[in-house]
């Protein structure tokens, strides 16, 4: 019997928040849409969770990511938070209230994981660093939050809660330091002649061990399947060039069938089961539905016919979500994106925030910064309509800046396309994404989507704009630069 969890909240000034909710399936991380939360007018909101493991909520609330520990068949777990100092102001009740608390002060970066890695800044990447030295940064850190849970584990923390924590610190800075590794790999590769610190191999090889990727209960955090997946995507097929396609053709969708092929020869069959779903669920989250993932998902049902996975894999792979491969066949590098929609950068490099808003001098600017791979900005896309009709007739620029890399241009020209989002466009460089970072993040991470409004001299008038499913709340900010 299927046990059901609950999870509450309650967040002040949060009459308008945008709440949505990544669930646990079967005590494990799977990719898959966020769903919203039905949040009320007095800021309350309620999430069942029918699972009978227990396993990490994930929560975004206003692009803000929180997670939460749920145990089988808890009750009164909740949270506090006020919207307008969320960092300080997020506090827990109930019964696990102590192991929610702690996990809140393991400090993580916004997206460590793969490609997406590349669109922020990692504090342990750092220039003229030895491979060493990166090696025991990580390690200490790793190790100190190790120390930390067991010391705070003796507050009656529960088994399942050490457990889960224990695994998500090790496959977080395992990831880490590969992610690292792969960056100082891909920078070696444009110099001329090529040389990468063989201390990088060395301590790449060291970090991924075969008992970490034979680790499943470590499932039951996000950073597991990011670790496995590094280790087949970069390692193997990148670094190591265990590849038996030349030149995988990644509109076709080419690299998932090297991916399948690598994880049937490296990982063992019950990791090969989640691994398999578990990639071929976050490509379709993130909006990759080539032919060839249909054909995998085909696959995986004959491989494990009797895997719970199945029917998720059926409802994000079936025959409407795929892309015909006449469709992508025929897309150019720059699509027919419809009238209104405005394509920057394409024939000069913007470099500067400075040079990117210097044409909309005399107006007043509102800014998105997204990414194709943000669940959050797509859900704030489906209110883009009346933001639309507001702005008609009046001097307001739509301004668009995605943090996405080229390798996802024709996704990000799709997304557009699809959401008719229109306004001026463009995707950062590396120069004006460090920018970003610097101004408007941490020094170090970006939080997606960020909502930024320019006055009419171009200067910053608001930094936390509101976002578009706020409507009136936004067009009251628009509207006190208009004067």
């Amino acid at each position: 019997m299927t046990g059901q969890t609950m999870f509450s909240g309650q967040l002040k000034h949060g009459q308008s928040a945008v709440v949505l909710v990544e669930k646990p399936f079967d005590g494990k991380y799977l990719p898959q849409p966020a769903e919203p939360v039905l949040v009320d007018k007095n800021g309350k909101f309620e999430i069942k969770v029918n699972e009978n493991l227990p396993g990490f909520l994930i929560l975004h609330i206003n692009g803000n990511k929180i997670r939460v520990f749920l145990e089988p068949n808890a009750e009164n777990d909740a949270m506090v938070a006020d919207l307008d100092k969320w960092e300080s102001s997020v506090r827990f009740t109930g019964p696990n209230a102590a192991q929610n608390e702690f996990l809140q002060s393991l400090q993580r970066i916004t997206v460590p994981t793969g490609k997406h890695l590349f669109q922020m800044a990692n504090p342990f990447f750092k220039k003229g660093a030895t491979p060493k030295e990166t090696y025991l940064e990580v390690t200490d850190y790793r190790e100190a939050e190790k120390k930390l849970l067991k010391k705070a584990a003796k507050n009656d923390f529960s088994k399942p809660f050490k457990d889960a924590v224990e695994n998500d610190i090790q496959m977080y800075y395992s990831s880490i330091f590969g992610s690292v590794a792969y960056r100082q790999w891909l920078a070696a590769r444009k110099n001329s002649p090529y040389v990468f610190d063989a201390g990088w191999s060395n301590y790449w090889k060291k970090m991924t061990t075969q008992d970490c990727l034979d680790n499943l209960p470590a499932a039951v955090s996000e950073w597991y399947l990011t670790f496995v997946e590094q280790y087949i995507r970069e390692y193997r097929l990148d670094f190591l060039q265990e590849s038996e396609f030349a030149d995988a053709d990644t509109l076709k969708g080419e690299q998932f069938l090297e991916y399948d092929r690598l994880i049937w020869k490296y990982l063992k069959p019950d990791v090969q089961e989640y691994v398999s779903a578990g990639i071929y669920a976050a490509a379709a989250t993130d909006g990759q539905v080539e032919p060839i993932l249909k054909d995998l998902k085909d696959k995986f049902k004959n491989d494990f016919p009797q895997s719970r996975y199945n029917p998720v894999l059926e409802s994000l792979l079936g025959e409407e979500s795929f892309i015909s491969t006449a469709q992508n066949s025929g897309a150019s590098s720059t699509q027919n994106l419809g009238p209104d929609i405005h394509l920057l950068g394409l024939d000069t490099e913007i470099n500067s925030l400075q040079v990117l808003l210097a044409p909309f001098k005399g107006k007043v600017v509102y800014m998105d910064i997204w990414a194709t791979w943000c669940t959050p900005c797509m859900f704030e896309f489906g209110h883009h309509e009346p933001v639309d009709q507001f702005v008609k007739g009046k001097d307001i620029v739509l301004l668009y800046v995605s943090v996405d890399d080229e390798s996802r241009s024709e996704k990000w020209q799709k997304v557009i396309k699809d959401k008719n989002l229109k306004g001026y466009h463009m995707m950062v460089n590396v120069a004006l994404r460090d920018e970003l970072i610097q101004r408007f993040g941490d020094g170090e991470n970006l939080a997606l989507p960020t909502y930024l409004i320019f006055d009419k001299k171009g200067k910053l008038a608001v930094k936390d704009a509101k976002q578009p499913s706020h409507e009136q709340l936004l067009f009251d900010q628009l509207s006190q630069y208009l004067k």
